[in-house]
């Protein structure tokens, strides 16, 4: 689900929804283009209570068909060739590939994660998914973690207790008199 239209009543309500504990996990979208310069609804809409999916193959390379973005993309999760039921029969089942078909994905995370602690807030679950992804060095600038999300990492925790800091900037080489953009990531 999503367009290049953006709609305020579907902002406004998934806005309430986010007051309200509720997360919005939603496909990044499949043309290939950079979301922060073509906005892609819902998943571009700045509310803390969504998490926007771009899709990656079984190498770990975001799809070509996959949208992107720096700070509009969250995190990537498996979205090519995925085994899914279909509504031919209750025992049918196809291979399909979309943004669509990564988004259950960090869904599935989201639902674990509360089964083992339903006192998180909507806030805790992005966080914890987020900043509990596996780093791929070809996901730079691509989204905002350059990561994929991993359930096993997300429901730990991040894991070993110790506070971990990583800066990169937006452009390299570093150059006076240029505007750069700067992302941390704490673990």
């Amino acid at each position: 689900w999503g367009s290049s239209g953006s709609s305020e009543a579907i902002r406004e309500a998934l806005k309430r929804a986010g007051e309200n504990g509720a997360i919005c996990v939603a496909a990044a979208g499949n043309s290939g283009v950079d979301t922060d310069q073509h906005p892609h609804y819902p998943s571009s809409y700045d509310l803390d209570n969504i998490i926007s999916v771009a899709a990656i193959d079984r190498n770990g390379q975001l799809a070509s068909w996959s949208n992107y973005g720096q700070t509009t993309v969250d995190i990537t999760a498996p979205g090519v060739e995925i085994l899914s039921s279909v509504a031919d029969s209750d025992s049918s089942y196809a291979y399909y590939s979309g943004t669509s078909m990564a988004t259950p994905h960090v869904v599935g995370i989201a639902a674990l994660m509360l089964a083992n602690d339903p006192e998180l807030t909507a806030g805790q679950l992005k966080s914890g998914i987020l900043n509990t992804s596996v780093l791929l060095d070809n996901l730079d600038d691509l989204c905002v973690t350059s990561g994929l999300a991993n359930a096993n990492n997300a429901l730990q925790g991040g894991g070993d207790g110790e506070l971990g800091v990583e800066l990169t900037a937006s452009k390299t080489p570093l150059i006076g008199g240029q505007s750069v953009l700067f992302f941390v990531r704490v673990t």
